[in-house]
């Protein structure tokens, strides 16, 4: 379950309880409603590409008092994204013996990857047009946008292949190149 950047405010904790009682798991940034009571301290659980990770237990609590205890990961940013952000903070109910920290947190980046990605359709390519209010003009619109998407990663390829991936992530402008 996954609360994308567009409704990662809006994610109801219900759900949550909802995903868990049908024997569901869950890995989501913490954000906004999705506050609760942090038990404990915080205990280092090693280091992923772009991280420490830490672990802490919290306890979230329902609109009918119900408790949940989940795992909150800590990734401790190396370097801060573009958001500035220092660190971020997952929420899972993945029990330990199925994954570790460090694992539900780099499998989380993989997410978050793809989500980069759709909002880079979105801004740059303008695959979300308002005016198309019909359902067929929609999908035609979000099959151009990733069709151009695949070119473009042709070329950024291309590009990396040639001068290098670092020189191409800091000089290249998406915008331009679309």
């Amino acid at each position: 379950m996954t609360c994308g950047w567009r409704n990662r405010n809006f994610c109801p904790v219900d759900l949550l309880w909802g995903i868990a009682a049908r024997g569901g798991s869950f890995v989501l940034r913490q954000h906004g409603p999705l506050q609760g009571t942090l038990v404990g301290s915080r205990t280092y659980r090693g280091a992923i590409d772009t991280g420490k990770v830490y672990e802490q237990r919290i306890d979230l609590t329902n609109a009918q008092g119900a408790t949940m205890p989940l795992r909150r990961l800590t990734v401790a940013w190396h370097e801060p994204p573009r958001d500035g952000d220092t660190a971020i903070h997952l929420l899972s109910n993945v029990p330990r013996r199925h994954a570790s920290a460090q694992t539900l947190a780099a499998r989380y980046r993989k997410r978050w990857t793809l989500e980069t990605m759709c909002q880079a359709w979105t801004a740059t390519l303008t695959c979300a047009v308002h005016a198309w209010g019909y359902p067929n003009a929609a999908w035609f619109g979000f099959c151009l946008a990733v069709l151009a998407s695949n070119a473009v990663a042709v070329l950024k390829a291309a590009l990396r292949a040639v001068h290098g991936g670092a020189q191409v992530q800091q000089d290249l402008s998406m915008y331009s190149l679309a």
